[in-house]
């Protein structure tokens, strides 16, 4: 993963099972950024969306209810792209 934001998706057929008849695809990059640029093309269409928020961005998220107003300010955006995509 670069960490540049996606200009385009590009297949790697050779790193896939089934490339020719599989619906699936694994895309692999900065959720946030990932998820924008599919909304062109995929909006209600995706099935699944499986994030792996992004913990190592060397802020103190903390999961107690005092703080968790800063996790959930950085998930929000996530989500609701995630909610936009999905059929």
């Amino acid at each position: 993963m670069t960490g540049m934001p996606p200009d385009t998706i590009v297949p790697l057929p050779d790193a896939s099972v089934r490339f020719d008849t599989t619906k699936h695809r694994l895309i692999e990059g900065d959720n946030l950024l990932v998820m924008k640029h599919l909304l062109d093309t995929h909006t209600g269409a995706i099935k699944l969306v499986y994030i792996d928020p992004p913990y190592n961005t060397g802020k103190g998220f903390t999961y107690d209810d005092k703080r968790g107003e800063e996790w959930v300010g950085m998930m929000r955006p996530r989500l609701e792209l995630a909610h936009t995509l999905l059929r």
